[in-house]
């Protein structure tokens, strides 16, 4: 039973994690698409318009079950340790952070869905138990099961929850163990380590599986990270000379100072935000909405981004050679024509601002 509780997890983790994913850049894509159909009219006004539309409807499940807010990592880490947060836990909540986070990546918010994800897998695990057989007065054969009721259980299922949470987010089963054995749970087991490996396991199975048999897509290699597909890797790796170590160095440190800033602004503005009522936290998100919206809008107008030719115009490919060319034909897919004055060109920087931030912009951005 326990077997197939694992099993359960890695699969409702993972089939969850694709949910949130492709709606959320399936609404994106649309909004974007029909904006730019009338780029010389009103593209602006409707790419707007809707933004905030969808951060309005993303912000009302937040409103209504506040845990649900964030990214959902400081929770898994509180109740992996034991500490009892109201509702962190419940199917509500979880309910609530999915339609949130996929209307405000929709919404064009700077919002990812790797935070949400973990806090996801933490509620699948912690609900696990709830879909076992409960035993009543005449019947005693499920006593075995009434075990796997227990505090030191239910802690452990939430563990393998996240665990799958964080595989399905970045894809990599070691590091979803990683995370739970080194960040979260103060109390650890070797049994425990192989049940999270399995689900995990099992979780990024599934998301191969979708993408292999749902979506068309020949999987061959599971080194693929985050997206990464092997038309954008390459054998050719830039050579660099040893006193660029210097200059790596230099990069570190400014990237150490830059979080720190971040760090103390960030506080700063999260103590300043306790104090806001419900109605100016929804003004706020509609103000940020706003802005995200006219900078990824205008920034590629006139900080230019450099109309670039495409390579090639292709059309989808056919069945005998979707495996080599389907990734190809999808990038040219999203490549952005924009202001661009000529037909087979497109803008750089509206090709990465107008499209998801997940796989497809990883492989823009090393296009």
């Amino acid at each position: 039973m326990v077997n197939l509780l694992l099993v359960g997890i890695g699969i409702s983790v993972a089939i969850v994690g694709l949910t949130v994913s492709s709606s959320a850049d399936y609404l994106l894509e649309r909004k974007i698409e029909y904006a730019l159909a009338d780029f010389d009219g009103n593209g602006f006004m409707k790419y707007l318009t809707i933004s905030l539309v969808f951060s309005f409807i993303a912000f009302v499940p937040i409103a209504y079950r506040p845990i649900a807010a964030g990214s959902g990592i400081a929770e898994a880490k509180a109740t992996l340790n034991g500490i009892i947060l109201p509702d962190a836990t419940s199917l509500m909540t979880g309910f609530c952070k999915g339609v949130s986070v996929i209307f405000s990546v929709a919404a064009s918010l700077p919002a990812g869905l790797e935070g949400p994800m973990i806090h996801l897998g933490l509620v699948l695990g912690a609900n696990a138990t709830r879909f076992l057989p409960s035993r009543n007065n005449t019947n005693q054969s499920t006593s075995k099961l009434d075990r796997l009721r227990t505090e030191r259980h239910h802690l452990d299922f939430t563990a393998i929850g996240t665990a799958a949470g964080v595989t399905t987010a970045f894809f990599s089963p070691i590091g979803g163990v990683l995370f739970v054995m080194e960040e979260g749970s103060s109390f650890w087991s070797q049994r425990l380590t192989w049940r999270c490996f399995i689900a995990a396991c099992v979780a990024i199975i599934a998301i191969y599986y979708y993408e292999s048999i749902i979506m068309g897509i020949e999987t061959t290699e599971l080194a693929v990270f985050g997206g990464m597909t092997t038309t954008t890797l390459s054998s050719n790796f830039p050579d660099y000379d040893v006193w660029e170590y210097i200059l790596f160095a230099l990069l570190g440190a400014l990237g150490g100072l830059t979080g720190a800033f971040f760090c103390v602004v960030n506080r700063k503005i999260t103590l300043l935000r306790q104090n806001l009522n419900l109605y100016q936290k929804c003004l706020q998100v509609l103000v940020i909405t706003a802005i995200v919206g006219c900078l990824t809008w205008y920034l590629p107008l006139y900080v230019p981004g450099v109309c670039r030719e495409v390579a090639a115009v292709a059309s989808f490919p056919e069945e005998e050679e979707s495996n080599m060319y389907y990734q190809e034909y999808m990038e040219l897919k999203h490549l952005r024509r924009y202001n661009c004055p000529e037909e087979g060109q497109y803008n750089d920087l509206a090709t990465l601002f107008l499209n998801p931030l997940g796989s497809v912009g990883i492989n823009l951005l090393f296009r």
